[in-house]
């Protein structure tokens, strides 16, 4: 390199391992310029070579070429100085953790972690240790949409990482916070504002804001059975250990109201085993103003010998049936772990969790001391600043810090980016098969949703009219104005989203589900669950209709009724192609303002592969297909029913098998595919530990090994509850 005139051979000296190749990278670039205007220089070409293809109002390269010379010695000064102040920035900022991903888990693992470490410090009279958690999203809930600002809320603050505070609103409600119009995810009428809280995967719906995908979710809380954890077969997650923390992170209320199909001991027996004091609120479905078609659905499966499930079917030897769902709902307004775990909170979030936002993170960054067979630790990520618009490189402490028994903890980077964007950010740290770093040639497969399909039926005149006014869809916005105002004069700021003026907006336009077990299943547990919709307003069904034009168009959507038939325990997996996926630049025109993939953002999202359903998926689909419309027959809501027009009553048999496989669906409910387990070929440990490195750990609901039986939110919160205990060493071996 040359010497005299800013090269930056000294300042390699002084740079971090992970930095080096940056300043050679930009080293390299102006070398390549440099010998290029030498080379034009010697072989000047003038205007009169037109015979070249030079035309006369061209300047002479030459010229050009001494002018880049002394743009490229300015340049070399410039960007001497500037990788200074970049490794000022590079440097450690006495983080203990740093979690990536603002999603249920990451909020869950983060807030809990800080809030645990700040009660150690108390107790032994020191410093508590910093947690840093980066959202490549916004803020919060409350600025996705921009729409309903007007609304008045208390605040709560939080620090980031240029020590200021910031705050987040825990009554400024978005579209996706009033729990009824959670169906507008796909909707474009803003193209822009669509797209702003999506990652650009295909067919499915991953959030990018603080609070993940729990912004946008349908809200439904349902609990992973005990099998389930006991079909994981791995050391520490038995259901004996795992169970508890539902009732850790749960605030229950049980209103017996409304249509009331239960007894008061089975109200009592829901009731009993559930958890009161935590922080996310869980409440059975509004039903004082029930779906009259959800009502009579319930019925009707009842008519047809469907038992009765438990109230909210979190009772596991009580699941199988139909019933009213659980939401995470309060007041009228959804409770994402955002809003539960930090906006909600009056004395904001803990004051050692540091939120930083805009931050996508592209790759982990390790040790490395040149000696070999060393296992690679841990020491910082590097991600992508949407304010400073340029890559940065956070740290950890080099410090250790002790527990309250004095024992030494490592420091450590936990990924909490889900089960798609955690395997992205493993392959780009060279973790993967015949990975640069570790050799995890299970990186991204085991991938597993749960496939869902749509029945469709058109009601009768006096049924569509009672689901008209049931749901007030035309101005969902000012009744929501007029609800709070409403709830505010009556001081039902304490009261849980069934109490009086809540209405419709108690839940998310539906009620009632069922779980069933085909003659193809393999246990007791269910593998079937329905989802009953008295509207056709489901995201993935909508989005595809939209697409593919699923029904006519002169069909009269206010008149229909939907019913989701979902696969629990598919034979089908997905996996994960990498750095397939066109580049999220080239998707910039559809982003803006702060939500933008800026230009020099690098980083890929991955393609989700395979999910071809095997036969088995097939024939369990169909049958509950039949198994919806043996319900319909039923006299307690035949005469409501005028036909079926999707897919249609024709498809029968084979022809029903192959319409199921042309038309399934994602469900997002993504999971698998970091698994965790007691073998050597799984991607991380019992401890959540990526196997082959040291201070990483996955926390998100890539880790399951199985998918869980029903929605996979509650489960995944508990992963992040679970994390922060075996992250502090508190469970036993």
């Amino acid at each position: 390199m040359k010497k005299g005139y800013g090269s930056i051979d000294a300042t390699l000296n002084s740079t971090p391992d992970s930095s080096r190749e940056d300043l050679r990278e930009s080293e390299r670039f102006l070398d390549a310029q440099e010998n290029r205007c030498k080379f034009d220089n010697e072989n000047p070409i003038h205007e009169k070579d037109t015979s070249r293809g030079i035309h006369k109002h061209e300047r002479k390269r030459g010229s050009l070429c001494l002018l880049s010379l002394q743009a490229i010695i300015i340049m070399r000064i410039m960007w001497t100085v500037a990788f200074y102040v970049t490794l000022s920035r590079d440097r450690e900022e006495g983080y203990q953790y740093i979690v990536v991903g603002a999603g249920p888990a990451g909020i869950v693992t983060a807030v809990n972690l800080a809030k645990r470490l700040e009660q150690e410090a108390v107790k032994e009279g020191r410093q508590a240790e910093r947690v840093l958690l980066l959202e490549s999203g916004s803020l919060s809930q409350s600025e996705v949409m921009r729409d309903l600002h007007k609304f008045r809320g208390k605040q709560s603050s939080f620090r980031n990482m240029q020590n200021k505070m910031e705050s987040m609103s825990s009554l400024l409600p978005n579209d996706f916070d009033i729990p009824l119009m959670w169906t507008k995810l796909n909707e474009k009428q803003n193209e822009q504002e669509y797209l702003s809280h999506h990652w650009p995967i295909e067919e499915t719906f991953l959030g990018r804001a603080v609070g993940g995908s729990g912004i946008h979710n349908a809200m439904i809380n349902v609990r992973g059975l005990p099998s389930d954890f006991d079909n994981w077969n791995v050391s520490k997650w038995s259901a004996n250990e795992i169970m508890p923390y539902y009732n850790k992170l749960e605030d229950y209320t049980n209103p017996m109201m409304g249509e009331n199909f239960w007894s008061a001991e089975d109200w009592h027996l829901a009731q009993k085993s559930r958890g009161r004091k935590g922080p996310l609120k869980v409440s059975i479905a509004s039903d004082w103003f029930p779906s009259p078609f959800g009502v009579n659905f319930i019925k009707a499966a009842l008519d047809t010998g469907i038992p009765l499930a438990s109230p909210g079917f979190n009772i596991p030897e009580k699941r199988i049936g139909v019933g009213y769902y659980e939401f995470n709902v309060w007041n009228g307004t959804r409770q994402s772990v955002a809003q539960a775990l930090i906006s909600s909170q009056p004395e904001g979030a803990p004051t050692n969790l540091i939120i930083e936002t805009g931050a996508t993170v592209h790759n982990v960054l390790f040790e490395s001391k040149g000696r070999e067979n060393q296992i690679p630790v841990a020491k910082g990520i590097r991600f992508f600043s949407s304010k400073s618009k340029s890559f940065e490189k956070i740290y950890l402490s080099e410090s250790k810090e002790r527990n309250h028994n004095g024992e030494m903890r490592r420091l450590e980077i936990i990924l909490s980016a889900g089960a798609i964007l955690s395997s992205q950010i493993l392959v780009n740290s060279g973790i993967s098969r015949n990975g640069d770093l570790v050799n995890s040639p299970n990186v991204g497969n085991n991938l597993q949703d749960h496939p869902v399909i749509s029945i469709i039926f058109q009601t009768n005149r006096n049924l569509t009219t009672m689901i008209k006014a049931y749901f007030h869809e035309d101005d969902e916005v000012e009744t929501f104005e007029s609800y709070l105002n409403f709830m505010e004069e009556k001081n039902f700021n304490n009261k849980p989203s069934v109490a009086d003026g809540t209405h419709i907006y108690g839940t998310a336009g539906f009620t009632v589900g069922g779980f069933l077990t085909s003659p193809w299943a393999q246990t007791s547990d269910p593998d079937i669950q329905l989802t009953v919709f008295p509207h056709v307003k489901e995201p993935h069904f909508t989005l595809r209709k939209a697409e593919n034009k699923t029904l006519d168009e002169s069909t009269d959507d206010d008149g229909l009724v939907m019913i989701t038939v979902a696969l629990l325990k598919p034979e089908s997996r997905n996996f994960l192609q990498f750095h397939e996926a066109k580049d999220v630049d080239n998707d910039r025109e559809n982003y803006n303002g702060d939500f933008a993939f800026e230009e020099s953002l690098d980083f890929h999202v991955p393609t989700i592969k395979g999910g071809e359903l095997t036969q088995l998926d097939k024939e369990r689909l169909a049958y509950g297909i039949d198994q919806v419309r043996s319900i319909m027959k039923s006299p307690s809501i035949y005469k409501t029913i005028r036909k079926e027009i999707y897919p249609g009553s024709f498809y029968e048999g084979a022809e029903l098998n192959k319409f199921v496989e042309e038309n399934i669906m994602q469900n997002s409910h993504w999971s698998g595919s970091t698994r965790m387990g007691d073998d050597d070929s799984s991607v991380v440990d019992n401890e959540l530990k990526v196997r082959g490195t040291e201070c990483l750990r996955v926390v998100d609901a890539g880790i399951m090994p199985i998918i869980p039986n029903g929605n996979t939110h509650s489960t995944t919160c508990v992963i992040g509850l679970r994390a922060v205990d075996l992250i502090l060493g508190e469970v036993d071996d």
